[in-house]
């Protein structure tokens, strides 16, 4: 099943990035959910860090 949101935990298990630097980029990329606090949509990451959603996705499986 194909996830349209990531979460700020996620991220930070992904990519090895401390709370801090999480949260500054998906400040940077907010705009989807202004309302949420812990949620980026997954395409919006996936660009952000210049990667496909299909890679992110598989990233997300492995580490649950």
């Amino acid at each position: 099943m194909k996830r349209l949101r990531i979460h700020s935990e996620e991220i930070m298990t992904i990519m090895g990035w401390s709370r801090k630097h999480t949260y500054r980029v998906m400040r940077t990329i907010k705009d989807c959910y202004p309302n949420s606090k812990k949620y980026v949509m997954l395409k919006d990451f996936a660009d952000h860090i210049g990667t496909s959603e299909d890679y992110v996705q598989e990233a997300i499986s492995e580490h649950n």
